[in-house]
């Protein structure tokens, strides 16, 4: 009986699991829910006759930023007009709203500011098209995306819905001809057009009193960088990212510098542009480089590659990835520290000439952004070992030759001293 009991709790275990995870899926998709929708989303429209479509976004439960949406339609039967965006709620378009006849196809990117948008009818676009023919009325969307604004950037759409219009040939109505007094002529006065201006919207120029060389590498990981806002600018978008790539962008009012900090080590892009009304400047960019880590790895050791006996031979090796080792600094026991740059494949460096006996080497290996790794180790210097004399005369008489014969290092000059003895 306990076993049946027991059975019987894990089966109502696994129910109230299972029904917790559908729960939990199905409000999860419920919160985070957005549609994309089209109004009217159908009609009646005859040959030759205009019509205007809203797109709109629902999102109710989710704050939203950002809107990515084509629409696709019939380029036999629909002609595209216009597009008009003085109702909608986007703050900035990141392309502009534009269209093709030719391929039936049109395109929507744009964002709205923090908070962002929440509620049923979001209008983010006006269409305005023309009937050319009884053929194919329907407009879907393709491409879609909407963002939440969450941080993020998580995509929140769940469905959409396009439009399918009616389009019907235009009535013929015939009508008898009228005798009419020929018309009057006058002259007409073209009406005076007056087209907004272009603004020409200046790219940035941008510092940094953190890391000002672009070709230099520095450690610190916090980096400021500056520049000048003209008067006119209403709007800058600002990133920095991997060099080669354009991402994290950041929408701003109005601001004239920006600062990060705790950036990894390598080489970052930063990018800029204004905009002013609906022109916008070229994107700047300021490359920066950081290393923040000391060189990975250090290994000293003696080699007797060159063999001079009042000296020592010292292969050196090091790597850093970020940045590269750009120099070594160099102290011999208590002599004054030298600077080499290891510019053989053989790496090697030979020491000052020393006395003979024990030494101590420290080695520091520098990289480009001046963090070093430090090694020391020490080494023997064999020192110059005295020459020996093999054969030379017991005696000489006057105007005899001195003949002396011996060994010592290849290429040496001897120094030969004669004493009396007992002198």
């Amino acid at each position: 009986m306990c076993r049946t009991n027991f059975f019987g709790f894990k089966l109502f275990l696994s129910s109230v699991f299972a029904l917790a995870c559908f729960s939990f899926l199905f409000f999860a998709n419920s919160v985070y829910a957005a549609t994309l929708y089209l109004s009217p989303s159908s009609g009646t429209y005859k040959v030759g006759q205009s019509f205007s479509v809203n797109v709109y976004v629902a999102s109710e439960d989710q704050a939203m930023n950002t809107i990515v949406a084509g629409l696709r339609f019939s380029p036999d039967s629909l002609e595209v007009k216009s597009i008009t965006t003085g109702g909608s709620f986007i703050n900035l378009w990141i392309r502009d709203p534009s269209f093709n006849n030719t391929k039936g196809e049109m395109s929507f990117e744009g964002r709205a500011f923090t908070p962002g948008y929440k509620g049923k009818a979001g209008e983010i676009a006006t269409v305005n098209f023309k009937v050319k023919s009884t053929k194919n009325g329907v407009v879907n969307f393709f491409g879609t995306q909407v963002l939440a604004n969450d941080g993020l950037g998580t995509n929140i759409l769940t469905g959409q819905s396009g439009g399918k219009f009616n389009l019907v040939k235009a009535e013929v109505v015939v009508v008898a001809p009228v005798k009419t007094e020929p018309e009057k002529v006058t002259e007409k006065v073209p009406e005076k057009v007056v087209e907004e201006p272009v603004i020409v919207v200046e790219s940035p120029i941008i510092s940094s009193a953190t890391h000002p060389d672009s070709e230099s590498w520095y450690q610190s990981n916090a980096v400021v960088l500056e520049w000048l806002t003209p008067s006119n600018v209403s709007e800058l978008v600002t990133g920095y990212d991997v060099v080669g790539k354009n991402d994290n962008l950041v929408f701003y009012n109005k601001k004239e510098s920006q600062t990060y900090t705790k950036v990894a080590d390598g080489t970052w892009n930063f990018h800029i542009k204004f905009r002013a009304g609906r022109s916008w400047s070229d994107t700047a960019n300021f490359v920066f480089n950081i290393d923040n880590t000391k060189p990975d790895a250090l290994d000293v050791k003696q080699s007797d590659t060159l063999g001079r006996p009042s000296t020592a031979s010292l292969l050196i090796t090091s790597r850093d990835v970020t940045s590269g080792i750009d120099h070594y600094e160099i102290t011999i026991d208590k002599l004054d520290t030298v600077l080499w740059r290891d510019e053989s494949s053989g790496h090697i460096f030979e020491t000052p000439a020393l006395s003979k006996g024990n030494h101590t080497i420290t080695v520091r290996a520098v990289d480009k952004a001046s963090n070093y790794l430090e090694q020391k180790l020490d080494f023997v210097v064999k020192g110059v070992e005295s020459p020996t004399i093999a054969d030379y005369p017991k005696e000489l008489f006057i105007g005899d030759p001195l003949i002396v014969s011996g060994h010592s290092y290849p290429n040496t000059e001897i120094i030969l001293y004669i004493q009396e003895n007992g002198g």
